[in-house]
């Protein structure tokens, strides 16, 4: 539908082909420039980090909603599917939250706010535990698809168009 409303045909721009590398210098290439750019630096180590540290959340947040507050899983399913509608609200307000404060103050803003979600969860118990864990879901998956969304934008404006591949793939290695 909206593939019509293209009235001409783009220019396609190729980039040079690289020298073949090995697979060790391939990855090598992606750790040097990775962690040479001081722009991105933190930003990777931030992402290491969380994602490390994420694992063992998730193990022990699924064995607190299911043994601790007994919620059946139906429920869980849906507490945490409210994660999803978070992260869509993370994905529209990253770009507003850049221009309103800053790339570096808004990084460190939604890395913050989305850890700080957390805050929720070991308030729920009792007769607000739904609500604590939505909030949660809402606001911490919200706030950290914002620092996802604004930690890629750094990363593919500062990388070399020609390393990018690379250091996306060291990202991805990883940060999970």
């Amino acid at each position: 539908l909206f593939l019509g409303r293209f009235r001409q045909a783009e220019a396609v721009e190729t980039a040079p082909p690289l020298a073949p590398l090995t697979l060790r210098a391939d990855i090598a290439t992606g750790f040097r420039a990775a962690f040479a750019n001081r722009f991105y630096a933190p930003v990777l180590v931030a992402e290491m980090v969380w994602t490390f540290f994420g694992g063992f959340f998730f193990a022990l947040y699924m064995l607190f909603a299911l043994r601790t507050l007994a919620l059946d899983t139906a429920t869980v399913g849906l507490v945490i599917g409210m994660g999803g509608v978070g992260a869509l609200m993370g994905a529209l307000i990253a770009s507003r939250a850049m221009r309103t404060m800053g790339l570096g103050a808004a990084l460190f803003a939604t890395l913050l706010l989305g850890q700080a979600a957390g805050l929720f969860i070991p308030l729920a118990g009792g007769e607000f535990s739904l609500a604590f864990l939505i909030a949660h879901q809402l606001l911490g998956d919200g706030f950290l698809v914002a620092f996802i969304v604004l930690s890629t934008s750094r990363r593919q404006s500062v990388v070399p168009e020609a390393g990018l591949a690379r250091v996306n793939s060291t990202v991805a290695i990883l940060s999970g």
